[in-house]
């Protein structure tokens, strides 16, 4: 449960600070729902934690569409899953049209530049590809 995980980040800050000098700083750093698990410990154990630092906290989660597709994942065909999920995910963890205008030139014509954009976006598509082993 997630009081049991913030028990053990609490139990392993306490055990990393065993012989080390009283008011060693301890700074936390949490992405997502380790972001919110940082701040759970960080509200639990105010004068063990010095500094938090959250990315992203996943705070708004019952309030974004995950909690009704994410479900739905696992009815997708394992083709799908492995070979297209991660592109269609890759405008929510990454911006693959910014990545993609590094390689317009901005002295081109519009048509130019648009055939450019299309051809650095099928360049990355074998990147965005390796989402699916992460």
């Amino acid at each position: 449960s997630f009081t049991d995980l913030a028990d053990m980040v609490e139990d392993f800050l306490k055990q990393e600070l065993v012989g080390s000098p009283v008011g060693r700083p301890v700074y936390l750093f949490g992405e997502s729902f380790g972001g919110l698990l940082s701040l759970a410990v960080a509200s639990r154990c105010p004068t063990l934690v010095h500094r938090l630092v959250v990315v992203n906290p996943a705070t708004s989660f019952p309030r974004s569409i995950w909690p009704t597709v994410g479900p739905l994942l696992n009815d997708l065909p394992d083709n799908v899953y492995k070979d297209m999920l991660p592109i269609i995910l890759s405008p929510l963890v990454s911006d693959p049209i910014a990545l993609a205008q590094g390689g317009v030139r901005v002295e081109s014509t519009p048509m130019m530049q648009l055939r450019q954009l299309a051809n650095t976006l099928i360049a990355l598509r074998p990147s965005i590809s390796l989402l699916s082993e992460v």
